[in-house]
């Protein structure tokens, strides 16, 4: 998976260099580390520093003000390494086989996450554009479902809450083949879980697996028409347990022991 820095996305939208400051230096530094932590090359072409980022300062111009406590987070945008200067970077991403990465949120929200098709050259390409981390971490899912456990421990949820996994399930969640679509409907579909469980609804989403234990399943149907549970805690954090292919109709009590025997050793999570 390669990346590709959009300048078409940056036209002048924020309205100051403070403005602009909280989004590099509070959203943008996100979606970046997310990339570098991945080892995602974000490539730019040299046209890049000539971008407006206010209606009257360049990327340039804020990079040579003093005093400007995000600078370094710019730095780090357009750091190394480049690509050639192109007219069009759709067709530097054509090239490269790039995702185009996009910091306009309000402009391209729509098609955040999204798959957009482009021809070029009498060929038509795949890109995915994306906006927000949500979208750069499902990006990432999709491109390598090595990376679901990675995702489940990054994304922002619903109500702020934060997934724990036990290295019973990091095992267990490694050692299953995942289709790209899969994956990413772990990561997405936990949101699903968190709005009916939090409003005690019942939902196909999630269920009671051991009541006496406080411990439920997170329940997804996946690809090849395989049933696939994560067992968990309820709390401020969900605290993932282990995970299993359901291949009968009520759950083996196996799985129900493992499960118990990993909540007595939280000292694990």
């Amino acid at each position: 998976m390669k990346a590709i820095f959009n300048n078409t996305s940056l036209h002048g939208q924020f309205r100051d260099v403070d403005e602009a400051g909280d989004y590099f230096s509070g959203v943008f530094i996100n979606l970046y580390r997310a990339l570098t932590d991945n080892h995602v090359v974000l490539y730019k072409n040299s046209e890049t520093f000539a971008c407006k980022v206010t209606p009257s300062e360049t990327l340039l111009d804020i990079m040579n003000m003093y005093g400007v406590p995000y600078v370094s987070v710019l730095r780090f945008i357009v750091a190394d390494p480049y690509l050639d200067t192109l007219q069009d970077e759709v067709a530097v991403a054509f090239w490269q086989e790039a995702k185009l990465l996009t910091v306009d949120e309000s402009q391209d929200r729509a098609n955040d996450g999204k798959r957009t098709d482009y021809s070029y050259n009498g060929t038509t390409h795949n890109l995915e554009q994306f906006c927000t981390y949500k979208g750069v971490l499902e990006a990432l899912v999709r491109d390598s479902t090595d990376r679901i456990i990675y995702a489940l421990s990054r994304y922002p949820y619903m109500e702020e809450r934060r997934v724990v996994l036990s290295e019973f399930v990091k095992k267990d969640i490694n050692r299953t083949k995942f289709t790209p679509d899969d994956a990413v409907a772990i990561v997405q579909n936990l949101d699903m879980l968190i709005l009916f469980k939090s409003k005690g609804e019942s939902s196909h989403w999630w269920g009671s697996l051991v009541s006496k234990e406080g411990i439920f399943e997170y329940r997804l149907s996946i690809s090849a028409n395989r049933e696939y549970r994560i067992t968990f805690l309820w709390d401020k954090d969900i605290k993932f347990l282990t995970a299993f292919i359901k291949k009968s109709q009520t759950t083996p009590k196996a799985e129900i022991d493992r499960a118990c025997k990993v909540k007595r050793n939280l000292g694990r999570l």
